[in-house]
């Protein structure tokens, strides 16, 4: 069976982006990881059972369920994350109408389709290069290094108060893992998309899906310092001269972080 074109792949991405014209915070929340389950579920039945490409599809089909379904338990559970929907919500309605957001909503579904190309060219590919294990691991350390940040980091918040500095656990040795994680998973996948078309001899044949997978990653790398930069700043206001705070700092690695602002 062979891979899913760029059509279908476009409208796995679009149609959940589509939620950003309802909630504009479901545009880069729920539409992200239901953009991700999907592409990553129809590039699984669409290759042998027993590769390294349905391993590498399941990852990101993984990573979209992962997150939805912590996305759907928080904000079902913390009062704090649905007030925060709402302030985002009204900001938007601020700036303008609902169609107002249409550049927005398909940028991103633009962008979700960049990360879900590495898929097509690992699919379509022969061999997938002496590095794809490697990378492949790389990607579900990232999945796994994300998934228990966001957990540990809410069952700490939920005993210790939402003002609670986390530093246990994963923290110990990353600032922020759910980010760190996420930034090591999307490299490897768009790496695993080079290796596989040098590997089999396919790099002119999947250009355009070797230019989608590097501006996916460019975009979704810096979304991720973005918010790492942002939360870095957060934390520094809240706890500046605290012991603990300070003695973290020293121990620990904010991940990939933009440059600061002179």
């Amino acid at each position: 069976m062979a891979a899913p074109g760029v059509l279908p792949l476009a409208a796995a991405c679009t149609v959940p982006t589509l939620l950003g014209y309802w909630k504009s915070e479901y545009g880069v929340s729920y539409a992200y990881g239901t953009a991700m389950l999907a592409t990553g579920s129809m590039v699984i039945s669409s290759v042998p059972s027993a590769s390294l490409a349905r391993a590498h599809a399941m990852c990101v089909a993984l990573y979209g369920l992962r997150l939805n379904l912590f996305l759907l338990y928080r904000e079902i559970a913390i009062e704090r994350f649905r007030e925060f929907r709402e302030k985002i919500e009204a900001r938007a309605v601020e700036r303008g109408s609902r169609i107002a957001r249409t550049p927005f909503i398909l940028s991103c579904a633009a962008l979700y389709l960049g990360m879900a190309a590495p898929l097509v060219v690992t699919a379509q590919a022969a061999s997938l290069g002496p590095a794809a294990p490697a990378l492949l691991c790389l990607m579900y350390a990232g999945l796994v290094t994300a998934a228990v940040g966001d957990l540990w980091k809410t069952v700490n918040k939920a005993r210790e108060g939402s003002d609670a500095l986390v530093t246990s656990g994963p923290f110990h040795w990353l600032r922020h893992p759910n980010y760190s994680g996420e930034f090591v998973l999307w490299t490897a996948n768009a790496a695993m998309a080079l290796s596989a078309a040098v590997a089999s001899g396919s790099v002119l044949a999947s250009v355009g899906w070797l230019a989608g997978a590097l501006v996916g990653a460019a975009g979704i790398s810096f979304v991720l310092m973005q918010a790492a930069t942002s939360l870095e700043a957060k934390q520094a206001e809240k706890h500046s001269g605290s012991p603990k705070y300070e003695e973290w700092l020293v121990r620990s690695w904010s991940g990939p972080t933009l440059p600061k602002k002179s």
